[in-house]
């Protein structure tokens, strides 16, 4: 009857679950670089100069 099988729902969700990993990765990256200064700027702050 033209399902997908079990074996394929596994497949493609496991891509489906690879795709938001990443997807979630790449926004991290971007918040972080957006925040890099800031988080910088309060760690020397906080800590002094790092070598």
């Amino acid at each position: 009857m033209g399902g997908v099988s079990q074996m394929d729902s596994w497949f493609y969700g496991g891509i489906i679950l690879m795709g938001v990993a990443v997807l979630l990765a790449v926004v991290s990256i971007v918040i972080f670089k957006i925040k890099k200064k800031k988080i910088a700027a309060r760690l020397k702050d906080k800590y002094g100069e790092y070598i």
